[in-house]
């Protein structure tokens, strides 16, 4: 579950979350983008859901100011206060 006041992630938002950090890790960009393709591939096959799907939970996860979408190229995580 999401708690905008908060600012906690639970749940499956916390482990999407997490394999999120796992292509931060791997990823060797400078700018700290992880690229569409990449997210997609890794959401998609381990949450067994449609880019659609995986959208939406970029949205959710945008809207909890944990990443930031950059258009066209990737997300960004934010820093964890």
């Amino acid at each position: 579950m999401i708690t905008s006041q908060k600012q906690q992630i639970n749940g499956l938002y916390e482990i999407a979350l997490g394999r999120l950090r796992e292509l931060s890790s791997q990823a060797h960009s400078k700018s700290g983008i992880i690229r569409f393709p990449l997210v997609f591939g890794k959401l998609c096959r381990n949450f067994c859901i449609n880019k659609k799907q995986c959208w939406e939970l970029l949205f959710a996860l945008r809207e909890c100011r944990v990443i930031e979408i950059v258009p066209y190229q990737g997300i960004k995580l934010m820093a964890m206060e």
